[in-house]
């Protein structure tokens, strides 16, 4: 046998041996014993897990109703505008009168108001002083004029004329109304108003000597406007509007007629339209002021007026006003007298014919 078998036959038979006793004696590192403190973790049950299949997924019918197509939008319906204002404008030719003396009529007229007519002309048709009247809505629809172009000494009428021509300067100046005016020895002048009874020296307002000249006639007033601010401004306006005879070169308009008078106060409708502090101050000072003749004892509407009244050489006994009913109107009447009783009487009856039947 050869020296490298007998040495390989040696290793295993001494590895035999080594693993034999291991096994008898228990290993050469036999375990401790363990300690009485020791925590024994249990271990989890552990199941058997079943093979579970997932359900067949079942579909029940979608029995919901499809909704309700929306409506259709209705068409925007447009909006009922109110018309344009259309600024009035005074048919001259229209309301004209004819024949002197003789009650002229324009538009069409109920039955009842032909009888207010009737009895508007046996009034005026029995007058024997010089006398004329207009009543004429601002539509212009129908009306009637009496002797329109005749001229009358205007007395203190003209103050409308001249404060709305001075107005109308002033706002274009922009004029600062609560400039303070001295009231002088040369302004006094007698007659209507209050400013005569206080000091020379005295201060006022434009605005207010607009107001006391305008809502109760106040002569001083009216000189003191006439004496600061001229009239140049006022007579050009009146070019303006065709209203000649509504021109001064002193206080007065010695030939007044009442046509030019209704051009003037459908002018002035309009201004106080535009509701500037100029305007609102004329409308609030002649708006159901005193001293009327043509709406004493008028509750049920609003009246802006001015009235004028003389003596003497120049007699005079007349009144403007706009009714500010559903559909204004404007009466104007211009006697040459001096306004006795039977002057207010046959004034008072046209009045109240216009305002509370023919006009109603």
């Amino acid at each position: 046998m050869s020296n490298a078998v007998k040495s390989a036959a040696r290793i295993i038979a001494s590895s035999l041996a080594v693993c034999i006793m291991l096994t008898s004696c228990g290993g050469l590192f036999a375990p401790e014993e363990e300690p009485a403190h020791k925590i024994i973790v249990p271990q989890p049950d552990l199941y058997e897990v079943k093979n579970i299949s997932a359900p067949e997924p079942t579909y029940e019918p979608d029995t919901a109703t499809e909704p309700e197509p929306e409506p259709e939008p209705e068409p925007e319906q447009e909006q009922e505008q109110e018309p344009a204002y259309v600024k009035p404008e005074v048919d001259r030719e229209k309301i004209a009168s004819t024949v002197k003396n003789r009650l002229h009529t324009w538009g069409e007229f109920t039955e009842s108001q032909l009888t207010v007519l009737e009895s508007i002309k046996d009034i005026l048709g029995g007058y024997k002083k010089r006398i004329s009247v207009i009543a004429y809505p601002l539509d212009g629809e129908n009306g009637f004029s009496y002797n329109s172009g005749d001229g009358f000494f205007s007395a203190c009428t003209i103050k409308a004329a001249y404060v709305f021509s001075l107005c109308r300067y002033l706002e274009r100046e922009n004029y600062d109304l609560s400039t303070m005016l001295m009231y002088k020895e040369k302004h006094y002048h007698e007659g209507s108003g209050t400013i005569r009874y206080t000091a020379f020296g005295s201060r006022y307002t434009v605005a207010y000597l607009i107001t006391q000249a305008l809502s109760i006639s106040d002569n001083v007033a009216y000189i003191m406007l006439l004496d600061y601010f001229g009239r140049d401004f006022h007579n050009e306006y009146m070019d303006e509007l065709g209203c000649e005879s509504l021109k001064t070169g002193g206080m007065w308009a010695p030939n007044a007629t009442a046509e030019d008078f209704v051009v003037l106060w459908n002018e002035l409708y309009d201004y106080f339209r535009e509701g500037t502090e100029y305007s609102e101050l004329y409308r609030s000072a002649c708006t159901n002021s005193d001293y009327t003749y043509l709406a004493e004892g008028m509750t049920q509407w609003d009246y802006s007026h001015k009235s004028g009244h003389n003596y003497g050489s120049n007699p005079s006994y007349n009144d403007v006003i706009l009714v500010w009913k559903e559909r204004p109107y404007i009466l104007a009447v211009f006697t040459a007298s001096e306004g006795d009783e039977s002057d207010r009487k046959v004034v008072e009856a046209v009045a109240n014919l216009v305002n509370y039947a023919l006009f109603k």
